[in-house]
């Protein structure tokens, strides 16, 4: 999670665990800290509390790897024509919600002129801490925006 969507949320995190992150393009970030048990909701129905590192200055907002994809047994779904879908299943009671992807955008917190990775479809989530972020993105590595 970028600096900038975690101090929009004002959500606390713990700056003594600490990790370092390689991007794509081969730079390497410290983070900031950890947010501990950051409400997400998925949908309008799945509600999952993750452990997020806090990222000074990335090129994304939000993102979400295989430990999302792991716990919630992500599906993506890629169309002829071009949409996508995305099926996740909350791993508490088992329900299921399938979400149309968007197009994604400049990262509204993260560094808005860093080298981006381009996605053909990206797909709307959105934090439960603050329901007027919702205009998310995801990609398929997972990352999102809030």
């Amino acid at each position: 999670m970028s600096k900038g969507v975690c101090h929009e949320l004002a959500l606390a995190y713990d700056p003594s665990i600490k990790i370092y992150m390689q991007s794509v393009n081969g730079t390497v970030d410290e983070s900031l800290g950890l947010a501990r048990n950051v409400a997400f909701l998925i949908g309008e129905k799945i509600v999952l509390y993750m452990q997020v590192h806090v990222i000074r200055d990335p090129t994304y907002d939000i993102l979400l790897g295989r430990p999302f994809d792991v716990l919630t047994e992500s599906i993506v779904r890629n169309y002829r024509n071009e949409e996508q879908t995305i099926t996740i299943t909350d791993p508490n009671t088992g329900r299921m919600v399938t979400i149309p992807t968007v197009p994604r955008g400049p990262p509204r917190y993260g560094n808005q002129f860093a080298p981006r990775v381009h996605r053909p479809r990206d797909c709307p989530f959105s934090p439960a801490y603050n329901s007027h972020l919702h205009d998310t993105s995801f990609y398929q590595s997972v990352g999102f925006r809030a």
